[in-house]
């Protein structure tokens, strides 16, 4: 998933509208889904679920945004029934998000076959995206650190996250923070950009 947030992320910024971005989690039900969803095109939630879909769909039709959803996998086919249906009244482009489990959904999944047909007879198109190639993670790599990042420097950071997208981007902030921290002793020669990395992975492998 990392990957393709990220991907999702930088399509977002160069949209010149502002799109309906929406992050879920497993403890998202179909009710609270289209509040949010109401919530990020600027509506009242105090409606009914079948009043929300229209009302949001109105609203999209009006002004037109995209909308993305991130971690899709987790919608039940109720709330991938609202988007389809919201989809058929507005036609606004839908991306969703997800591991390979979200693709999975669509053909060898537990949904019933008539909302796996709904689905998938609306799916203009899927990407599978693998994780970063090393010359993908050296540009974001730099990017973050500067200009003078070195060749080594990258092999080592790409070793460190296994080209995990999500991983590189985590990884980034508490290089920045540790080379901030030891500046002077990255000068004087006492700590290496080398030995910064390896406690940042580490920190990454803990989770801290």
């Amino acid at each position: 998933v990392g990957k393709s947030r990220c991907l999702m992320e930088y399509t977002i910024r160069a949209m010149a509208t502002s799109p309906v971005s929406l992050l879920v989690s497993c403890n998202v039900t179909p009710a609270y889904f289209l509040e949010r969803m109401a919530r990020a095109v600027g509506l009242d939630r105090g409606k009914s679920m079948a009043a929300l879909e229209d009302a949001i769909a109105d609203k999209l039709r009006r002004y037109v945004r995209p909308v993305f959803v991130d971690q899709a996998k987790y919608l039940s086919g109720s709330s991938l029934g609202s988007l389809c249906y919201i989809w058929e009244l507005a036609r606004v482009p839908v991306v969703l998000v997800g591991t390979k489990d979200l693709y999975d959904r669509f053909t060898t999944s537990r949904l019933t076959e008539d909302v796996r047909a709904q689905l998938s007879s609306r799916v203009a198109m899927h990407y599978l995206l693998s994780e970063l190639t090393l010359g993908e993670a050296k540009a974001i790599i730099e990017r973050a650190l500067g200009p003078e990042t070195t060749d080594e420097t990258v092999r080592q950071i790409y070793s460190v996250t296994g080209g995990v997208h999500r991983h590189v981007d985590m990884i980034l902030p508490r290089i920045l923070q540790l080379t901030r921290f030891n500046e002077e002793k990255l000068a004087d020669g006492s700590v290496t950009m080398s030995e910064i990395i390896s406690v940042a992975g580490s920190r990454l492998m803990t989770g801290m």
